[in-house]
């Protein structure tokens, strides 16, 4: 987990490990494989992807943000994002701005 060290905070460091261990989880029920047995590489535009994928396909896409973590996994192309709203942001003001 050399790449969990690169964070600073430790929640950042935590939500990294914590998301990488369910991703290996995950992939490791739809590929019939122990979760520590998945190797990835770098697809295209630098995206990982499983490396060891029996002939089967399986796509996959996980996003953070705030204490959330989303994974989508899919037979076909599959892209997800999880965006935190901060409540308290004055979203009304700024509204004003952009639309005048």
């Amino acid at each position: 987990m050399l790449r969990a060290n690169r964070f600073y905070q430790l929640k950042d460091r935590n939500r990294y490990i914590i998301s990488r261990i369910i991703l290996r989880m995950i992939l490791g029920k739809y590929l019939n494989l122990m979760p520590a047995a998945i190797q990835f590489s770098a697809g295209k535009n630098n995206k990982p992807q499983v490396k060891n994928i029996p002939p089967l396909k399986l796509e996959y896409n996980m996003s953070h943000s705030a204490d959330a973590i989303l994974l989508a996994v899919s037979d076909s192309a599959i892209g997800a994002d999880i965006e935190f709203i901060n409540q308290s942001f004055g979203f009304n003001e700024v509204l004003v701005i952009i639309l005048v």
